[in-house]
């Protein structure tokens, strides 16, 4: 049943990237990219980067703090080659997790728990900026977009909302109040997926005590691993309008901070709840509605997600080939078929292991 979901969900996908430049037309998109050329192109690459190697030198900075003796660039390898799994299909682990921590293991000789200690605080930190930057933008579209007092009223409520929970769950996991194991308890005695949420508890605990086990012991190194990887959510900004900059048509090139921050929430919206490898389709379809909406151009919208896979194709030929000269084929195949078999439950990591 999954594998004739994911080969669905795939099909769907490409079926969806293929049909929309079709559908906003294909000359006006050609033209497009035209504009940009090909300086705009690797100049959006090499910041759209940042959102792999920000996080990868945040999680060198944690790793070394534990005393794991991995260097800078096999952090950022690992990162790469963890990139066209996460893209495929994400897995029980977050995709390319598991071979991230075999390959770190390997090179530096030390337990698989251990590396997998710090990837869990690294992705802690991911979602802590990116929910940050996502209560910015919310704050930028309250202020920039023209609204009624009570549309108004209903953004500056959630977005205080939004304020409140991010700054709570930070405070929250520094004084191990274990925020996610009351949640889980909560909807537990709602009745709500109880047998699941057993199944959970266990390893939501695990993962609050080994945050607050960095915090505690290493808080200074903490914070700066989480100012390195706040780049990325930044990048991810910025991304529009380091594309646009480069377009010839006069409004493009200044493309304002609000349709920054509203690109970044639809964008980040899409990604979360997209059912397809790597937003394939949905991706395209959510960034067309938003140009359209905004009337910044369908054509815009299209050239812009193509560049974004052109990042993509690029990540992943840089991932598969460090796979392969690691020698890590085979690891990489089983996580690619939902095959976990490189992480036993001995290798689950414990708050003594940070």
């Amino acid at each position: 049943m999954k594998k004739a979901f994911t080969i669905l969900s795939a099909v769907l996908g490409i079926a969806a990237f293929i049909a929309i430049p079709f559908l906003v037309g294909i000359e006006p998109t050609i033209a497009a990219v035209a504009r940009t050329g090909w300086l705009g192109i690797l100049v959006f690459v090499a910041n759209a980067s940042l959102t792999s190697v920000a996080p990868a030198i945040g999680w060198w900075l944690i790793m070394r703090g534990e005393g794991i003796p991995a260097s800078c660039w096999q952090s950022i390898k690992a990162n790469l080659m963890g990139f066209p799994i996460n893209f495929i299909t994400p897995s029980a682990y977050l995709g390319g997790e598991p071979l991230r921590t075999v390959y770190i293991a390997k090179v530096t000789g030390v337990t698989k728990r251990r590396v997998l200690a710090t990837i869990v605080v690294s992705k802690m930190q991911e979602f802590a900026a990116l929910t940050f930057l996502g209560v910015v933008c919310a704050a930028i579209i309250l202020v920039r977009f023209p609204m009624s007092p009570a549309q108004r009223l209903t953004v500056g409520i959630v977005t205080g909302a939004l304020a409140l929970f991010c700054g709570g769950v930070m405070i929250a996991f520094c004084f191990n109040a274990k925020p996610t194991v009351r949640i889980i308890n909560l909807l537990a005695r709602m009745r709500i997926a109880r047998r699941r949420l057993a199944r959970l508890r266990p390893k939501a605990e695990e993962m609050e005590n080994l945050i607050h086990a960095c915090f505690l012991h290493r808080w200074k190194r903490f914070l700066l691993a989480q100012a390195v990887v706040t780049l990325s959510a930044v990048s991810l900004f910025f991304r529009p309008w380091v594309y646009f900059i480069f377009d010839t048509h006069p409004e493009l090139g200044t493309i304002g901070s609000e349709h920054l921050a509203a690109i970044y929430v639809v964008t980040n919206t899409v990604n979360t709840f997209s059912f397809t490898p790597g937003g394939l389709g949905v991706f395209e379809a959510g960034l067309v509605g938003y140009f359209s909406a905004a009337k910044l151009g369908a054509d815009n919208a299209v050239a812009y997600a193509l560049a974004n896979r052109i990042f993509d194709v690029v990540y992943i030929i840089l991932g598969v080939w460090l796979i392969a000269h690691t020698g890590l084929s085979s690891v990489a195949k089983g996580l690619a078929k939902g095959k976990d078999e490189t992480l036993k439950p001995e290798d689950m990591p414990t708050a003594d292991d940070v």
